[in-house]
């Protein structure tokens, strides 16, 4: 899981594996059905823009189908991802609403962030001259990394936000929502995004008083 999130899939099918042969070897249904899954999903995202969704979908029915709601908010991003990798960008936003909806229905509520997060970077593939949207998403992902305290899905959606704020001059702005969330953070390569946020802070410049 922490592979995935980290975009990983090589690491995450690795250990997916791992866990599958585990499971199989002692007869632990549910998690051979959850290696599978992230199995699933680390074939398909590695293949980018040639990647078919639909064994990742039918999984998730599956789980749906024996009620096995668990994680199942998350498993939604990534599908959602998947499908806007494909080009299927209205159906990824979905698949992210229905993992949202579902976080809701069974108070799953730590992968609200990372879901909000993904409808951003969705939004603005999807209307790049209307940074609007986008923008929404990502503020609102990073209000709640803030209020779950939740220090690494703040800085993704930070940066996320300072980065679409870039992209349209808005350098001020980018500043003040990277600034507070980097702040603590050192470099790691089990981290990358925390030295892009440095560099993508050092381009943004001081904060201009007035400017935003």
């Amino acid at each position: 899981m922490i592979e995935a999130r980290r975009g990983d899939p090589a690491a995450a099918l690795a250990l997916a594996g791992r866990l599958a042969d585990h499971c199989r070897e002692h007869g632990i249904e549910y998690f051979l059905k959850a290696g599978e899954s992230w199995s699933t999903w680390a074939r398909a995202r590695s293949l980018g823009s040639r990647a078919d969704p639909a064994e990742l979908a039918e999984d998730l029915a599956d789980q749906k189908r024996r009620d096995s709601w668990i994680v199942l908010p998350f498993y939604f991003g990534l599908l959602g991802e998947i499908e806007a990798a494909a080009g299927n960008l209205d159906r990824g936003l979905a698949r992210i609403g229905e993992g949202l909806a579902i976080a809701e229905r069974i108070g799953e509520r730590y992968t609200d962030s990372f879901l909000l997060r993904l409808r951003g970077d969705v939004l603005a593939k999807r209307a790049p001259d209307d940074p609007a949207p986008a923008e929404d998403a990502y503020r609102t992902a990073l209000a709640v990394a803030k209020q779950q305290e939740s220090r690494s899905y703040e800085l993704i959606a930070a940066l996320a936000l300072a980065k679409l704020y870039r992209s349209t001059d808005r350098l001020a702005d980018a500043h003040a929502a990277l600034a507070p969330a980097l702040e603590g953070f050192a470099p790691t390569p089990e981290m990358p995004e925390i030295a892009e946020a440095q560099a993508v802070l050092a381009a943004a410049g001081p904060a201009r008083a007035g400017s935003y």
